[in-house]
């Protein structure tokens, strides 16, 4: 993933801050879909405990 945003860098100097902008939001939505499934699981978890 790293060589192909270098590589993006290289091609596109001007773009290169816009494309950063653009990049930061993925971790970001995937650390909150690995939250939203953790606190599924909990739930689920915490329902067939009390069930």
């Amino acid at each position: 993933m790293n060589t192909i945003r270098v590589t993006h860098a290289r091609h596109f100097p001007k773009r290169q801050s816009l494309r950063r902008q653009r990049i930061d939001y993925y971790p970001l939505l995937g650390l909150l879909m690995v939250a939203l499934a953790a606190v599924l699981g909990y739930g689920a978890l915490y329902l067939l405990l009390w069930a």
